[in-house]
């Protein structure tokens, strides 16, 4: 009599998990295209107008604030030390940031901070939930989903405007050359498993006169883009996928690969602004120097007026003691 065994086939994946085809369907699973609730501009005007309330006076803790109530607080927050702090939010438009076609750019951001709110447990006011959840449809997470990107170290090498490829091959030449990940820069929040180095191999850039950029001035900017980053939404990202690679962790090769990438700003594309940007600090440099050297010599100044008027009054005492 013979056995027949039946294997079971292993079930195929759709897309290969961390994929951007797989990042495409899980947004599109997740949220609508559109919003079917019915809201009256009147209230959606207003929800709008107190979400960026918000965004700009949430962490302050006024009176009649949602994060000034300590009893949600408490209840919310598990961790007194850490999650009682707000998200990361700018009040500027970072440089690179081009204007959203499904959203406002002040709108955006707003936005994303709310979410983060909502991620971390924080007290938000009801008006901000309704807008957020009005605003926040497939197209906006999409578009979010792309701005994103542009922190993430592309698989195709990019081609570089002809005065940056020059310059680039130019400081290959520099003797003993700085590289970009000798540079450890800082992260105001605590992320899992985040680089404090951006993973490139090349020289720091270099300025107009072919001189490296100084790795401090290259530490502050790169901080101020990880700020940039983390209000545009990359903190709740980071996180969700941090907990995709948990999820996935049977497949450890796939899910560090594919969700656990590092944080990457490119530096050598982003060079005309970085010398702009470096140009005005070291100028501001120069005339806080030169603003310190004049209070030091009026201060010596003042110091022997101060000296010479004691000694003439001193002389002044002696004279009347003598008359």
């Amino acid at each position: 009599m013979s056995i027949q065994l039946r294997v079971g086939k292993k079930a195929r994946l759709e897309f290969l998990p961390g994929s951007e085809e797989w990042y495409q369907r899980k947004i599109r699973l997740e949220h609508p295209e559109a919003e079917h609730r019915f809201v009256l501009p009147w209230d959606l005007e207003k929800s709008k107008a107190i979400a960026l309330l918000d965004y700009h006076w949430l962490g302050e803790k006024l009176v009649g604030a949602p994060d000034n109530d300590e009893d949600s607080l408490c209840l919310a927050l598990w961790d007194e030390d850490v999650r009682r702090e707000y998200p990361v939010k700018i009040n500027h438009i970072p440089h690179w940031f081009k204007a959203p076609k499904t959203i406002g750019r002040e709108e955006y951001f707003a936005w994303t901070y709310l979410e983060a709110c909502e991620y971390d447990h924080l007290p938000i006011s009801d008006e901000s939930i309704l807008w957020k959840n009005w605003i926040g449809v497939q197209p906006v997470w999409l578009e979010q989903h792309q701005v994103l990107k542009q922190f993430k170290k592309p698989e195709l090498t990019l081609e570089y405007p002809a005065h940056v490829q020059k310059a680039l091959e130019r400081a290959k030449w520099l003797s003993a050359p700085a590289s970009i990940d000798s540079v450890e820069f800082e992260v105001p929040v605590n992320l899992p498993c985040f680089n404090r180095h951006i993973w490139d191999w090349r020289p720091i850039p270099t300025k107009e006169n072919g001189q490296q950029i100084d790795k401090y001035l290259i530490k502050k900017y790169l901080k101020e883009r990880v700020v940039e980053w983390l209000a545009a939404g990359g903190y709740r990202q980071w996180h969700k996928d941090w907990e995709y690679y948990l999820l996935y962790s049977e497949r450890t090769a796939l899910s560090t690969k594919f969700f656990i990438k590092p944080f990457y700003w490119d530096l050598w594309l982003d060079l005309d602004n970085l010398r702009g940007q470096t140009n005005k600090w070291e100028d501001l440099a120069v005339i806080i120097q030169l603003a310190w050297r004049v209070h030091c010599a009026h201060k010596d100044l003042l110091k022997e007026t101060n000296e010479e008027k004691r000694a003439k009054d001193q002389v002044e005492e002696e004279l009347y003691g003598v008359f």
